[in-house]
């Protein structure tokens, strides 16, 4: 799946992989994640004159079809029932190897969802994943504050009066800003160097990286920011 996958694009494979994941579980859920990843491949293309690139678009762009009726709702449906029976088995310790990706897996389906909501999901299963690494790595025990707050029972799975719809990345390619993270640390008399570059292929993660920790330095939850910009700090070290 990985060697089709242009250069270029190869900051938005994780959409196109789980669109493959999900081909054979929920074909509406597998074709919006397939149309997130060509609209992202849009936007980074931006019309360079490379003929190869066009017509691998074309070819993504043929598969996709049509956009499916009820594609976000559905999306969320399965995101919410994915959040519910791993938050479950989160709370009841009952952890396994797989646990870390699903909640990733599970953050994507929210990360292209628009709406407050969706956002504190997606943030809420990169903590989880981050955390369950954290005690299979340590062999600590699972601790209250480490579950994401949204128990199954308290989430319904359809909220009939809520209009599901997509991100548009097309206005908004990056769900947070570099600013926004960089003068939020500033504001803190934290030390910021300048003119800091981030290498294009994957600006999007550390800088939501950065977006979540200063977030959590926000609520005063000193110990998930610290995860956050290790992992930041990870990702800069490994691609740089």
């Amino acid at each position: 799946m990985t060697t089709e996958i242009p250069e270029i694009f190869r900051e938005f494979e994780k959409y196109y992989v789980a669109s493959k994941v999900f081909s054979k579980i929920n074909k509406k859920v597998s074709s919006v994640l397939l149309f997130t990843y060509l609209d992202n491949c849009l936007l980074k293309f931006n019309y360079q004159n490379n003929p190869d690139i066009k017509a691998y678009l074309q070819k993504i762009e043929t598969e996709c079809g049509e956009f499916p009726e009820d594609g976000a709702r559905e999306t969320r449906i399965i995101a919410d029932e994915m959040f519910s029976k791993l938050t479950f088995m989160f709370m009841t310790s009952e952890i396994n190897k797989e646990m870390p990706q699903q909640y990733l897996l599970c953050s994507l389906l929210y990360s292209v969802l628009d709406g407050n909501e969706a956002m504190e999901r997606e943030n809420a299963c990169l903590f989880a994943a981050l955390k369950i690494h954290e005690i299979q790595r340590t062999g600590k025990s699972v601790q209250e504050k480490d579950i994401p707050q949204s128990s199954p029972a308290q989430t319904p799975l359809v909220h009939k009066e809520t209009k599901y719809k997509l991100k548009n990345f097309k206005e908004k390619p990056y769900l947070y800003k570099r600013e926004t993270a960089l003068e939020y640390l500033k504001s803190h008399d934290i030390e910021v160097p300048q003119n800091i570059e981030y290498p294009e292929d994957f600006q999007e993660i550390i800088i939501r990286d950065l977006s979540h920790a200063t977030n959590s330095i926000h609520h005063g939850d000193k110990e998930r920011a610290l995860l956050f910009l290790k992992k930041a700090k990870k990702e800069w070290l490994n691609r740089k």
